[in-house]
């Protein structure tokens, strides 16, 4: 599966499974904030997939390969008025 080249261990300590998605999973997500080390750590995973390092950049997850389950990582920045799931506040 080309979309999951070069998946990187998960970097946090946080469990995979409470952040990204499995692979065969069809649920909808739900957005965390991430801060510190663990924000900084997501940036570096989401830099590497836009440059091609790892999957492919067409596809809009970061593959992530975690004891040899693949899992899908949404990544992106947050917005001031954003609550920690990714809700807008009023202003």
């Amino acid at each position: 599966m080309p979309q999951y080249r070069n998946a990187p261990a998960w970097p946090l300590a946080t469990p995979i499974a409470e952040v990204a998605q499995a692979f065969d999973s069809s649920t909808r997500g739900i957005g965390r904030q991430v801060e510190g080390d663990d924000a900084e750590a997501l940036a570096a995973l989401d830099r590497a997939h836009r440059v091609g390092e790892i999957g492919r950049p067409w596809f809009v997850f970061v593959p992530i390969n975690e004891n040899g389950k693949l899992y899908r990582l949404y990544v992106r920045a947050a917005l001031p008025f954003e609550d920690e799931v990714g809700n807008w506040q009023p202003f």
